[in-house]
């Protein structure tokens, strides 16, 4: 009765004490993507919303050798992530974007620039390819320059116009910025 139970403890002692793989013959390992997904790649930052993170050990894994047939599984992931990072930054976007208050500007500056800054740390590895079908996989880029311009000058309005309202009201007697320039040409 203990027979099977002392042997399966000895097994586990060696494996625990040597390398696991240098042990177990190579019919009898788990295949890559179960090994992928059980040690260096944490399903929990995919499955939490942790996209950014998902990305970067992604990116971190594809750099050195992206064509690699264990990278397979980072290139679905990095795809899988990157489609759920966007969709939730556009989400919050969308709630943001047409209030003009300027805690709401400032908001959106930031996520258009995160948006921005996720598609240039994928874009030097591109093409990846599916090597199960053999296609290129296809990330939507999107170019956010003149969004970004857009929300950069009201953001910059909306600060010079608090600026000329806490000038007003520290010296009323010289008035707002405004008459400061006219003073001054």
């Amino acid at each position: 009765m203990f027979a099977p139970i002392i042997a399966l403890s000895s097994i586990f002692f060696n494996l625990s004490k040597n390398n696991l793989h240098a042990q177990i013959p190579r019919t009898t390992r788990p295949p890559i993507a179960c090994r992928l997904y059980h040690g260096a790649f944490d399903p929990k930052k995919l499955n939490s919303g942790d996209y950014d993170a998902a990305i970067e050990k992604a990116l971190k894994e594809l750099r050195p050798n992206k064509t690699k047939k264990s990278a397979q599984d980072y290139v679905l992931l990095l795809h899988e992530a990157f489609l759920k990072a966007q969709e939730r930054d556009h989400r919050a976007l969308d709630k943001v974007q047409d209030n003009p208050e300027l805690a709401q500007r400032k908001q959106t500056y930031q996520l258009l620039n995160k948006l921005d800054q996720r598609q240039e740390k994928i874009r030097p590895i591109l093409p990846l390819m599916n090597t199960e079908n053999g296609r290129e996989i296809v990330f939507p880029f999107e170019d956010y320059s003149t969004q970004r311009q857009a929300v950069s000058n009201q953001l910059a309005s909306l600060i010079l116009n608090q600026a000329e309202d806490i000038l007003g009201k520290i010296y009323p007697t010289i008035g707002t910025a405004k008459t400061i320039k006219n003073y001054s040409t």
